[in-house]
Protein backbone atom coordinates (compact mmCIF):
# COMPACT_ATOMS: atom_id res chain seq x y z
CA UNK A 1 0.00 0.00 0.00
CA UNK A 2 1.42 3.58 -1.04
CA UNK A 3 1.97 5.91 1.56
CA UNK A 4 -0.60 7.85 3.11
CA UNK A 5 0.88 11.96 2.76
CA UNK A 6 -0.14 13.68 6.01
CA UNK A 7 -1.28 17.47 6.38
CA UNK A 8 0.54 18.78 9.60
CA UNK A 9 -0.44 21.32 11.32
CA UNK A 10 0.38 23.30 14.28
CA UNK A 11 -0.50 21.75 18.31
CA UNK A 12 -2.22 24.29 20.70
CA UNK A 13 -2.29 23.30 24.41
CA UNK A 14 -5.72 22.11 26.09
CA UNK A 15 -6.36 19.88 28.85
CA UNK A 16 -7.99 16.49 29.50
CA UNK A 17 -8.74 13.98 32.49
CA UNK A 18 -7.92 10.82 32.04
CA UNK A 19 -10.14 7.16 32.90
CA UNK A 20 -10.62 4.30 32.46
CA UNK A 21 -8.97 4.92 28.91
CA UNK A 22 -11.28 7.64 27.76
CA UNK A 23 -10.49 10.86 26.83
CA UNK A 24 -12.63 13.37 28.16
CA UNK A 25 -12.38 17.25 27.20
CA UNK A 26 -12.37 19.59 29.19
CA UNK A 27 -11.70 23.49 29.95
CA UNK A 28 -9.78 24.64 27.32
CA UNK A 29 -8.55 27.59 29.62
CA UNK A 30 -9.36 30.18 26.23
CA UNK A 31 -11.73 32.63 26.14
CA UNK A 32 -13.54 33.18 23.09
CA UNK A 33 -11.88 35.55 20.49
CA UNK A 34 -14.10 39.06 20.06
CA UNK A 35 -16.43 38.67 16.81
CA UNK A 36 -13.87 41.05 14.57
CA UNK A 37 -10.91 38.94 15.45
CA UNK A 38 -12.26 35.60 14.85
CA UNK A 39 -11.62 34.41 10.56
CA UNK A 40 -14.74 36.01 8.26
CA UNK A 41 -15.84 32.29 7.72
CA UNK A 42 -16.28 31.44 11.78
CA UNK A 43 -18.17 34.69 12.31
CA UNK A 44 -20.34 33.47 8.70
CA UNK A 45 -21.08 30.27 10.60
CA UNK A 46 -21.62 31.66 13.71
CA UNK A 47 -24.40 33.69 12.09
CA UNK A 48 -26.11 30.53 10.22
CA UNK A 49 -25.56 28.52 12.86
CA UNK A 50 -26.52 30.59 16.29
CA UNK A 51 -29.21 32.91 14.68
CA UNK A 52 -30.66 31.67 11.54
CA UNK A 53 -31.22 28.25 12.56
CA UNK A 54 -31.24 28.68 16.60
CA UNK A 55 -30.26 25.97 19.14
CA UNK A 56 -32.26 22.77 19.36
CA UNK A 57 -35.03 24.57 16.22
CA UNK A 58 -33.91 21.61 13.82
CA UNK A 59 -32.59 18.40 14.10
CA UNK A 60 -31.63 15.58 11.94
CA UNK A 61 -33.02 12.26 13.37
CA UNK A 62 -30.26 10.76 15.22
CA UNK A 63 -32.51 7.63 15.90
CA UNK A 64 -34.45 7.47 12.62
CA UNK A 65 -32.94 6.06 9.17
CA UNK A 66 -29.35 4.80 9.78
CA UNK A 67 -27.40 8.12 10.83
CA UNK A 68 -24.77 5.51 11.74
CA UNK A 69 -27.10 3.72 13.91
CA UNK A 70 -26.99 2.92 17.33
CA UNK A 71 -23.33 2.94 17.48
CA UNK A 72 -22.92 6.13 16.91
CA UNK A 73 -26.19 7.78 18.48
CA UNK A 74 -25.80 11.15 19.76
CA UNK A 75 -27.35 9.95 23.05
CA UNK A 76 -24.80 9.21 24.67
CA UNK A 77 -23.21 12.36 25.67
CA UNK A 78 -20.02 12.95 27.19
CA UNK A 79 -19.59 11.11 30.22
CA UNK A 80 -19.38 13.14 33.99
CA UNK A 81 -15.99 12.99 35.69
CA UNK A 82 -16.53 10.64 38.97
CA UNK A 83 -15.21 11.37 42.44
CA UNK A 84 -11.53 9.76 42.92
CA UNK A 85 -10.58 10.39 39.12
CA UNK A 86 -7.41 11.89 38.30
CA UNK A 87 -6.10 14.98 37.85
CA UNK A 88 -6.05 16.83 34.60
CA UNK A 89 -3.07 15.84 32.08
CA UNK A 90 -2.08 18.16 29.49
CA UNK A 91 -2.56 17.50 25.86
CA UNK A 92 -1.98 18.92 22.33
CA UNK A 93 -5.02 19.76 20.34
CA UNK A 94 -3.86 20.62 16.67
CA UNK A 95 -5.01 24.08 15.51
CA UNK A 96 -7.69 22.26 13.32
CA UNK A 97 -10.50 20.37 14.69
CA UNK A 98 -13.02 17.54 12.58
CA UNK A 99 -16.55 17.50 14.18
CA UNK A 100 -17.64 13.93 14.38
CA UNK A 101 -22.00 13.72 13.79
CA UNK A 102 -22.61 13.61 17.36
CA UNK A 103 -21.29 17.14 18.31
CA UNK A 104 -23.80 18.54 15.34
CA UNK A 105 -26.91 16.37 16.84
CA UNK A 106 -26.35 17.52 20.18
CA UNK A 107 -26.07 21.43 19.02
CA UNK A 108 -29.48 20.66 17.25
CA UNK A 109 -31.12 18.80 19.83
CA UNK A 110 -30.00 21.15 22.87
CA UNK A 111 -27.66 24.08 21.73
CA UNK A 112 -24.72 22.01 23.49
CA UNK A 113 -21.03 22.40 21.76
CA UNK A 114 -22.06 26.04 20.00
CA UNK A 115 -18.62 27.10 20.85
CA UNK A 116 -17.39 24.16 18.55
CA UNK A 117 -20.45 24.48 16.21
CA UNK A 118 -19.96 27.63 15.10
CA UNK A 119 -16.15 29.05 16.07
CA UNK A 120 -15.93 30.11 19.52
CA UNK A 121 -13.01 28.28 19.96
CA UNK A 122 -9.61 30.70 19.90
CA UNK A 123 -7.40 29.68 16.63
CA UNK A 124 -9.34 26.48 15.72
CA UNK A 125 -9.94 26.16 12.48
CA UNK A 126 -13.32 24.02 12.30
CA UNK A 127 -13.81 21.22 9.18
CA UNK A 128 -16.59 19.18 7.82
CA UNK A 129 -16.79 15.21 7.17
CA UNK A 130 -17.94 14.22 3.93
CA UNK A 131 -18.96 11.06 6.03
CA UNK A 132 -20.20 13.18 8.60
CA UNK A 133 -22.06 15.06 6.36
CA UNK A 134 -23.71 11.93 4.96
CA UNK A 135 -24.43 10.43 8.76
CA UNK A 136 -26.58 14.14 8.95
CA UNK A 137 -28.28 13.41 5.59
CA UNK A 138 -29.31 10.02 6.10
CA UNK A 139 -30.85 11.04 9.50
CA UNK A 140 -32.90 14.10 7.75
CA UNK A 141 -35.95 12.28 7.54
CA UNK A 142 -37.99 15.57 7.70
CA UNK A 143 -38.13 18.25 5.00
CA UNK A 144 -37.36 20.75 8.56
CA UNK A 145 -34.38 18.61 9.46
CA UNK A 146 -33.08 18.55 5.48
CA UNK A 147 -32.70 22.54 5.82
CA UNK A 148 -31.07 22.64 8.96
CA UNK A 149 -28.25 20.02 7.13
CA UNK A 150 -28.66 22.61 4.38
CA UNK A 151 -27.44 25.09 6.56
CA UNK A 152 -25.08 23.10 8.21
CA UNK A 153 -23.26 22.28 4.63
CA UNK A 154 -23.23 26.76 3.75
CA UNK A 155 -21.53 27.30 7.10
CA UNK A 156 -18.72 25.68 6.17
CA UNK A 157 -16.08 26.78 2.86
CA UNK A 158 -15.59 24.12 0.10
CA UNK A 159 -12.09 23.67 1.06
CA UNK A 160 -13.59 23.06 4.88
CA UNK A 161 -15.33 19.83 4.11
CA UNK A 162 -13.18 16.95 3.69
CA UNK A 163 -13.62 13.80 2.12
CA UNK A 164 -11.59 10.22 2.39
CA UNK A 165 -9.15 9.51 -0.60
CA UNK A 166 -8.72 6.34 -2.28
CA UNK A 167 -5.69 5.52 -0.30
CA UNK A 168 -7.80 5.94 3.70
CA UNK A 169 -10.60 4.01 1.81
CA UNK A 170 -8.13 1.11 1.57
CA UNK A 171 -6.31 1.69 5.02
CA UNK A 172 -10.03 1.78 6.77
CA UNK A 173 -10.99 -1.96 5.37
CA UNK A 174 -7.36 -2.98 6.44
CA UNK A 175 -8.15 -0.94 10.47
CA UNK A 176 -11.75 -2.75 10.06
CA UNK A 177 -9.68 -6.01 10.00
CA UNK A 178 -6.83 -5.29 12.78
CA UNK A 179 -10.32 -3.47 15.05
CA UNK A 180 -13.25 -6.15 14.53
CA UNK A 181 -12.24 -9.22 12.32
CA UNK A 182 -15.02 -9.76 9.63
CA UNK A 183 -17.28 -7.90 11.83
CA UNK A 184 -19.91 -11.04 12.50
CA UNK A 185 -20.01 -9.64 15.98
CA UNK A 186 -20.99 -6.59 15.21
CA UNK A 187 -24.98 -5.79 15.05
CA UNK A 188 -23.77 -2.39 13.01
CA UNK A 189 -20.70 -2.76 10.57
CA UNK A 190 -21.44 0.66 9.21
CA UNK A 191 -21.26 2.67 12.15
CA UNK A 192 -17.24 1.61 12.88
CA UNK A 193 -16.83 1.82 9.26
CA UNK A 194 -17.50 5.56 9.27
CA UNK A 195 -15.90 5.96 12.19
CA UNK A 196 -12.57 4.72 10.55
CA UNK A 197 -13.24 7.11 7.72
CA UNK A 198 -14.09 9.81 9.75
CA UNK A 199 -10.68 9.09 11.96
CA UNK A 200 -8.27 8.98 8.73
CA UNK A 201 -9.73 11.67 7.18
CA UNK A 202 -8.93 13.56 10.39
CA UNK A 203 -5.56 11.94 10.72
CA UNK A 204 -4.61 13.03 7.29
CA UNK A 205 -5.18 16.86 7.76
CA UNK A 206 -3.48 16.23 10.95
CA UNK A 207 -6.97 17.58 12.51
CA UNK A 208 -8.43 16.72 16.45
CA UNK A 209 -10.94 14.79 15.81
CA UNK A 210 -13.82 16.29 18.36
CA UNK A 211 -16.35 13.57 19.87
CA UNK A 212 -18.47 12.34 22.50
CA UNK A 213 -18.19 8.33 21.14
CA UNK A 214 -14.12 8.91 22.55
CA UNK A 215 -13.81 5.36 23.16
CA UNK A 216 -14.13 3.77 19.60
CA UNK A 217 -11.77 6.81 18.23
CA UNK A 218 -9.20 6.40 21.00
CA UNK A 219 -9.43 2.85 20.16
CA UNK A 220 -8.70 3.77 16.28
CA UNK A 221 -6.09 5.98 17.47
CA UNK A 222 -4.03 2.86 18.90
CA UNK A 223 -3.72 1.50 15.18
CA UNK A 224 -3.34 5.14 14.11
CA UNK A 225 -0.33 7.03 15.97
CA UNK A 226 -0.69 10.76 15.95
CA UNK A 227 -4.85 10.90 15.95
CA UNK A 228 -5.91 13.05 18.96
CA UNK A 229 -9.42 12.54 20.39
CA UNK A 230 -11.17 14.90 22.43
CA UNK A 231 -14.52 15.24 23.48
CA UNK A 232 -16.79 18.65 23.45
CA UNK A 233 -17.73 19.98 26.71
CA UNK A 234 -21.07 19.38 27.98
Amino acid sequence: MAPVDRVRSPVLPCTRHVHTGRAVHEGYGETSQAPEARPAEDRLREAILRGDLGAGSDRPGAGTAHAGGAHRTAAQGAPRRAPGRRAPVAVFVTARVLLDTNVFIDYLRSGRHGVWVWGGRQSRLRFLSAVVLLELRVGADTTRRGRAVDRIQAAFPPERIVAPTPALFDRAGRLFRALHGDGSRLRDRLGPINDLLIALTAWRIDATVVTANSGEFNRIAEHLPGLVVVEPSP
